[in-house]
């Protein structure tokens, strides 16, 4: 087990979507089900938190501007959000109002498009997508048929899309293109019933591919080819999502759930609901925010 750093102890139900913020030298997450937005200052290393007003469960996060501003995924669209004045209003709703759909995780690729996935609210039924949000707020389903969607990542060059199909055990890979009409998937990596369910995605600069193991108790890196290359185990069975920051991006904060973590198992992983900083020997690279 590789060292690592506690941020926050066993402090988030369901710990989700961390960022990094290079002006305010900060990471940010979610708790998915407890509403609270997190910032941990690593010059200070003082953690903040605020009490969110949206309707949960929350999903997705990305900084829509260079200060304090962000877009959040939540149950009926998503936000734009203000840090410090914690207020927020609704910035687009794809599924417009399907009261069966959550929205999970958000990315930016190089061409400045928010990419989104959706889930069946219960984890049920395969209503699911992966959206494409273009600068002008048009909109396109690229994909659909999931039952729970996490990711997206981008390769550094912006060519490749990775997509977790979590129920399915699956991350799957799309060609980016400027025209949406030509964007194909293919399957890239599937994993066992005793790895657990892929959740978040980065990719780091060599190309490989970093994932959260919902279940798994560790996270763990592919190549570009498809190839697993290590694990990392933590004492946290349910991790969530992950990303590069600090400095020169050198460090990997990673999120965690104690939701759906018997007695028995909160033995075992006593670390669970916490938040991770790790030094892998891998660094990552800046993501895009929505606003320049």
């Amino acid at each position: 087990m590789l060292d690592y750093k506690i941020i926050e102890k066993n402090r988030c139900q369901l710990g989700e979507a961390p960022i990094w913020h290079r002006n305010n030298k900060s990471f940010y997450w979610l708790d998915y089900i407890d509403n609270n937005f997190f910032k941990y200052n690593t010059v200070s290393e003082e953690v903040e938190s605020i009490k969110l007003s949206l309707e949960t469960p929350l999903g997705g996060l990305v900084q829509f501007d260079q200060f304090n501003k962000f877009l959040i995924g939540a149950v009926n669209g998503i936000f734009l959000f203000d840090f410090d004045k914690n207020n927020s209003k609704l910035f687009l709703d794809p599924e417009e109002g399907n009261k069966n759909i959550i929205y999970n995780d958000l990315k930016i690729d190089n061409s400045k498009r928010l990419w989104v996935g959706t889930s069946h609210k219960d984890e049920k039924l395969p209503e699911g997508s992966l959206w494409c949000i273009n600068r002008d707020l048009s909109y396109k389903r690229i994909d659909t048929n999931f039952i729970v969607s996490n990711g997206p990542a981008f390769s550094k060059d912006g060519k490749n899309i990775y997509f977790s199909d979590s129920f399915n055990r699956t991350i799957y890979k799309y060609n980016n293109s400027k025209n949406l009409d030509l964007i194909k998937s293919e399957k890239f990596y599937e994993f066992k019933q005793e790895d657990g369910f892929p959740d978040g995605l980065t990719v780091d600069d060599n190309g490989n591919i970093w994932v959260a193991h919902w279940n798994g108790g560790k996270i763990s890196q592919i190549s570009s080819s498809g190839k697993l290359l290590k694990e990392i185990k933590l004492p946290s069975m349910n991790i969530t999502s992950l990303c590069f920051g600090g400095d020169n991006f050198k460090e990997l904060f990673i999120t965690s759930a104690k939701e759906e973590v018997s007695e028995s198992d909160f033995k075992k992983f006593p670390e669970s609901g916490s938040s991770f900083l790790i030094s892998p020997d891998s660094i990552g690279y800046e993501s895009e925010i929505w606003e320049s």
